[in-house]
């Protein structure tokens, strides 16, 4: 080792690999990742990487798990303390395009059993959190339906397809997020037509930051 180089410890060393893998995957899609890439990215041979992680599948579970965790986290920690609408807009507003990451775990993890269990574990902790956003909205009066479950499942796939169409397919851009989604989320939750729209719309505008309610 070089004088004055000091050697990196495992746990830092082990963060430069995920951060790597989500930066390609980001860039060009999960399925894209490669070992030699991961390596050249961090700067270190291919054997070390397999030394942390002995099989791509455990490298793109612990990469997507880890980058996962975190999102669905600061996404919980802007919403804390806003009203249902606000953080359920909130939720809407964040589909950022690293969220295309969210997809190609879903679309990669058929090949992969580790990437699948992780994808459906964290799947169904996005569920609870609109879930849990629609029955608040419930019970305070902001919404009304037959069942919070059902309508956060139908909102959850109307986002999944805002995030192939946006940062996949770029067919759709991000102003008209709010236009598609909104109608969509008024529908479900019988609110005032425009109402949901023109709230997304705000929090947009101001790049993610609650609106006051």
């Amino acid at each position: 080792m070089p004088a004055g180089r000091k050697r990196k410890s495992p746990e830092v060393r082990r963060r430069e690999i995920l951060d790597a893998v989500i930066a390609i995957g980001s860039d060009s899609g999960l399925d894209a990742v490669s070992v030699r890439d991961v390596a050249e990215r961090c700067g270190v041979a291919p054997g070390l990487i397999h030394h942390y992680f002995p099989s791509m599948d455990e490298l793109l579970a612990e990469s997507f798990g880890s980058w996962a965790d975190s999102s669905l986290r600061q996404l919980q920690e802007i919403s804390a303390g806003a009203s249902p609408r606000v953080a359920l807009a909130l939720t809407v507003a964040n589909l950022s395009p690293d969220q295309r990451i969210w997809h190609d775990a879903l679309s990669t993890a058929s090949r992969y059993s580790q990437l699948r269990a992780r994808a459906r574990s964290l799947s169904e902790d996005y569920l609870a959190h609109v879930e849990g956003l629609v029955r608040a909205g419930v019970e305070v009066g902001q919404f009304a339906c037959p069942d919070p479950r059902e309508s956060a499942w139908r909102i959850i796939l109307v986002l999944d397809g805002m995030v192939a169409m946006m940062h996949i397919l770029d067919l759709i851009g991000r102003d008209e997020l709010a236009t598609i989604v909104g109608p969509v989320v008024e529908n479900e939750l019988d609110l005032a037509r425009g109402s949901f729209t023109e709230l997304v719309q705000a929090v947009l505008a101001s790049d993610g930051v609650a609106a006051g309610e």
